[in-house]
């Protein structure tokens, strides 16, 4: 048998499992008057699980006739019929993969918000610090200023936020 008359013949199933599943709290706390601490807290949970078989009915000594079969769409049955022993005599463990993936993500937002005439001016920055996270923040059209994506740890951490020079 030479290199050009090798053909592959494979036939891969891969059932996947997905979950995904997320819950959201808001809370807000008078600080002064007319001034608003507002916390969101997001947990988001993710599960994948995939595992690829892959049958190979390509390496000798199998051989098999498939003379006269007309293959048709996701008609499975009359191909797998023909072959000479169970499907799973043919399943190939190197060709053949298993995942799982499971994610649990915290979140926060936190929203200094402050009711009166004299708001954050819309499109002003500020700076922010948070334990070792730190960025910009740009008050939006609404007059808000919100720091999105807070990583929350165990231990405690003071939020320091500043005009940006």
């Amino acid at each position: 048998m030479t290199t050009n008359d090798y053909k592959t013949n494979r036939y891969n199933v891969t059932p996947t499992k997905s979950y995904n599943y997320s819950a959201q709290l808001n809370y807000s706390e008078p600080l002064a008057r007319a001034t608003y601490l507002q916390l969101s807290y997001r947990f988001q949970y993710r599960f994948n699980k995939s595992e690829r078989s892959t049958y190979d009915f390509s390496a000798p000594p199998y051989t098999y006739d498939y003379t006269g079969y007309r293959p048709e769409y996701r008609y499975w049955d009359g191909y797998l019929e023909r072959l000479a022993g169970p499907l799973e005599g043919f399943r190939d463990p190197n060709l053949s993969r298993f995942s799982q993936y499971e994610n649990y993500i915290h979140t926060a937002d936190v929203t200094l918000r402050r009711v009166r005439v004299a708001r954050p001016a819309p499109g002003r920055r500020y700076a922010w610090v948070f334990g070792a996270q730190k960025g910009t923040v740009q008050v939006g059209p609404d007059g808000l200023l919100t720091i999105p994506g807070l990583a929350l740890s165990r231990t405690r951490t003071r939020l320091l936020v500043r005009p940006a020079p």
